[in-house]
């Protein structure tokens, strides 16, 4: 008798990963996508008062989609999303505030401080 194992599932959606869906929003066993990604760091008397640390603020463009286990990879349409992005580097760790919104205008809000584990 043999047995073969499912192709693990692998999800889209969350911060900088199509930042317009929740965390894992597309899930499928074949996955593809790109993005572009700009930070810049603030400067000046003013930028660093809030924090007394560094502030970035950005943005990223991502197109990405899922598939299902035998579906072609080419088939189906991607996603598009951009997003905006505040940041700061705290004694807490990162802190990042993200806004992203979908060519569809779904729209998700992402909040993060410190490290993931």
């Amino acid at each position: 008798m043999s047995s073969t194992n499912p192709s693990p599932r692998r999800g889209l959606g969350g911060f900088l990963n199509l930042s317009g869906l929740l965390p894992n929003s597309l899930s499928g066993t074949s996955i593809a996508g790109g993005r572009l990604e700009y930070c810049h760091r603030l400067t000046g008397p003013g930028a660093e008062a809030l924090v007394d640390q560094p502030i970035f603020v950005g943005g990223s463009l991502v197109a990405g989609n899922v598939w299902g286990e035998g579906a072609d990879s080419g088939s189906g349409t991607l996603h598009f999303t951009d997003s905006v992005l505040v940041g700061a580097d705290t004694v807490l760790g990162p802190v990042y505030l993200a806004y992203g919104r979908t060519d569809d205008r779904d729209s998700a809000v992402h909040l993060f401080l410190g490290h993931s584990f």
